[in-house]
């Protein structure tokens, strides 16, 4: 997949900051902004903010995966074990290319399809927009007991100590973070 490295992270998210803040008030409307406590908004916050630290480590355009942040676990069913929900959040993400999406290039919109898709699967990939949109999530794991793990990490920043022990102390203040 073609992706273009970003002069910078506010450029990129700038030139599309009104599509994003659609994509934003559309999920925040889903149910699953009200009834899921591990996977709705404050997760896709946090998210979010990993994804956009990890594109600037990998000097590639943040869109897609803060794009993924947004959307990945949106269309839940519940917040518990919920195996087809990246299934579903990749045909939403398919089904709004003509709306919701329409400002993204065809790639970009592939991308962010298959990263819905397949983020609940342990996958490690070579294309440095796909493992920021995974790490970003998987720094996340904090929210529900589990110290994230540089071995289930792609990115070399999400691999860092102090970045796993920062992800930990964003869901578990009154934790002790991981050694």
């Amino acid at each position: 997949m073609n992706h273009h490295p970003a002069p910078s992270s506010d450029h990129s998210l700038a030139q599309h900051r009104a599509e994003i803040d659609q994509v934003r008030a559309h999920v925040h409307a889903s149910p699953s902004a009200d009834t899921h406590f591990h996977h709705g908004p404050d997760h896709w916050a946090r998210v979010e903010a990993h994804a956009l630290l990890i594109s600037q480590s990998l000097g590639i355009s943040p869109l897609v995966p803060v794009l993924f942040a947004l959307v990945h676990d949106s269309q839940r069913m519940n917040d518990d074990v919920d195996p087809w929900h990246g299934l579903r959040a990749a045909k939403f993400v398919k089904e709004n290319r003509a709306g919701l999406f329409a400002f993204l290039s065809e790639g970009d919109w592939m991308t962010l399809q298959l990263a819905c898709e397949k983020h609940s699967d342990g996958w490690v990939s070579e294309d440095p927009v796909l493992q920021a949109c995974w790490d970003a999530d998987r720094l996340d794991l904090g929210r529900v007991g589990i110290i994230p793990s540089p071995k289930y990490m792609g990115s070399a920043f999400a691999k860092r100590p102090e970045v796993i022990k920062h992800a930990w102390e964003q869901t578990n203040p009154s934790r002790s973070a991981p050694a």
